[in-house]
């Protein structure tokens, strides 16, 4: 402090406040001053600030370090980490994928792996897209399927050629829709073996000479129908139940994973391409998510993930408590789609409503219909369509067609009654949430 003795100032400015001064004097002299600080750089007189780097991972040892009585220099949280790259397993399913957004997160390296490998117009595009982004970015497509022990493999092995392994997306399926007892073995392993399989191969492939010591996370694109099933792909749901599990299972080992069970994606993905099976989800009360929501899903997923790995390396050496383990479990499963909260509101307005319905029919309600008597209100109200039936037969009959008419994408008036099943043609998930026989009732 002995500088201060001869009224010495050390004042602060911004250069940009200079350059962009209205009066020219001020932005003609920064060349000349820049050269100078420069110059004196290069000799040594003077040196940058330190400068000490944290991982957002560890965000609060940064906090802790800044608030020391002897720290000197600057403190910087940084999302980057120059040697990490992510490995994609890729879905034939095509989404929305703006590289800008990725690159901004400080993702460099890509690998990705597929059958087709870059053999579609569209995997080059996105390609050459993210290769445009700068020329330190690095993407490398392997031709294979995850589900092949050689492929997975060969893969893991390209991304250590570029970089030490920070994340891996596991968003490889397949779809083979039919009844369970019509299934074959073929269409049961079509739509187990990318997500059962490919899961595991890169699990144990990553286990090998400490590959995953540096893994930040661990992304499964798994599936809603895991927790509530679909008639006609019970082969699915049990390939996004087993990756539900899966997560559970590596964070109690102390890995990171987090398994994003996906309902409706409504702008991007299968189900905007099959707008009947996306319609038979809307009944089933499975709520839509648009492309930005879906983003912020997984980015909240790979943020839980990362938060865990960091934890548990504030708590390595220490015992995993049965509190610890149940914590990491439980948020290792990311379920979107459901509003059960109101299910019990809509319930109870159906118990209060149903009678009062039915009793503000024209002509005194009840005596309108004597074949309404003998229900309960719950029942009556759900046939108050049809109240004019000359009985409860026909009643039944015109709220089945309806129903049949809108599950079918057919007409009501176009509805034979005495027609079977067969005579409508329908997808096979549809289907599959109609109940067979050999006729409509």
């Amino acid at each position: 402090m002995r500088i201060f003795l001869r009224n010495t100032t050390f004042p602060a400015f911004d250069f940009s406040s200079l350059f962009f001064y209205q009066d020219p004097f001020y932005p003609n002299i920064l060349p000349e001053r820049f050269e100078e600080t420069l110059e004196l750089c290069l000799s040594g007189q003077i040196e940058p600030l330190p400068l000490t780097v944290y991982k957002a991972a560890n965000i609060s040892q940064a906090y802790r370090y800044f608030s020391t009585k002897d720290r000197v220099g600057k403190v910087v949280v940084t999302i980057e980490d120059a040697d990490n790259r992510v490995s994609v397993k890729g879905s034939r399913y095509k989404a929305i994928f703006d590289p800008a957004k990725i690159y901004l997160l400080g993702v460099r390296k890509f690998v990705f792996l597929g059958r087709s490998g870059c053999d579609k117009s569209s995997a080059k595009r996105l390609v050459e897209r993210m290769e445009s982004m700068g020329a330190n970015v690095t993407v490398k497509a392997v031709r294979g399927d995850v589900s092949n022990t050689a492929d997975a493999t060969a893969a893991v092995k390209t991304c250590q050629t570029v970089g030490v392994i920070g994340g891996v997306v596991q968003a490889a399926m397949g779809l083979q829709e039919a009844l369970f007892q019509r299934m074959s073995n073929e269409a049961w392993h079509t739509a187990i073996q990318a997500k059962w399989a490919g899961s595991w191969n890169l699990h144990n492939a990553l286990a090998v000479d400490g590959r995953d010591k540096k893994l930040d996370f661990f992304h499964l694109t798994s599936s809603v129908s895991g927790s509530v099933g679909t008639a006609a792909e019970s082969n699915y749901c049990a390939a996004n139940g087993f990756l539900d599990a899966f997560a559970r299972w590596r964070r109690q080992q102390g890995k990171p994973a987090v398994s994003i069970g996906l309902g409706m994606i409504s702008e991007v993905g299968y189900l905007h391409e099959n707008p009947e099976i996306e319609a038979i989800l809307l009944r089933k009360g499975i709520q839509p998510l648009n492309e930005d929501g879906f983003l912020q899903v997984v980015d909240l997923g790979i943020a839980e993930d990362i938060h865990f790995v960091a934890d548990a390396c504030g708590n390595a050496g220490q015992p995993n408590t049965g509190e610890r383990s149940a914590k990491g479990a439980v948020i290792a499963n990311i379920l979107t789609g459901l509003e059960p909260f109101r299910l019990p509101a809509l319930t109870a307005d159906q118990e209060s409503g149903g009678a009062a319905q039915v009793c503000s029919l024209p002509g005194g309600g009840l005596a309108s219909a004597p074949w309404l008597k003998p229900l309960s209100a719950t029942v009556a109200a759900s046939l108050l369509s049809g109240v004019d039936a000359g009985s409860l037969q026909e009643a039944v009959l015109r709220l089945v067609g309806k129903r049949f008419s809108s599950l079918v994408w057919t007409p009501l008036d176009n509805v034979d009654n005495h027609k079977p099943l067969a005579h409508f043609r329908r997808d096979s998930m549809i289907a599959a949430n109609s109940t067979p026989g050999p006729g409509i009732l």
